[in-house]
């Protein structure tokens, strides 16, 4: 039995850093990151100088819960189709 390039070549913090450099890179990106939704802990970020892109990670992952709990409550299957936020920050 032959096994995948994923089995042979775990995933590594310099394939992260690499990728969220990328994602930086992109024109207008003013930062990344790659948060556990279940706790909302930054697992590697870059960039982010104009704010704090770790709180606002931990925030969008609590969203993400409330979102999940609204969904559930009014039961609907096909999800939440927009929702804005707005700062005056």
């Amino acid at each position: 039995q032959q096994e995948s390039r994923a089995e042979r070549e775990p995933v590594g913090m310099g394939n992260l850093t690499q990728s969220l450099q990328a994602i930086h890179r992109l024109q207008g990106s003013l930062g990344a990151a790659v948060v556990d939704v279940s706790t909302g802990t930054c697992l590697a970020v870059i960039g982010g100088r104009t704010f704090d892109l770790e709180a606002q990670s931990a925030f969008y992952a609590a969203f993400l819960h409330a979102k999940a709990r609204i969904v559930a409550d009014i039961g609907k299957q096909s999800g939440i189709e927009d929702i804005i936020i707005t700062s005056s920050d």
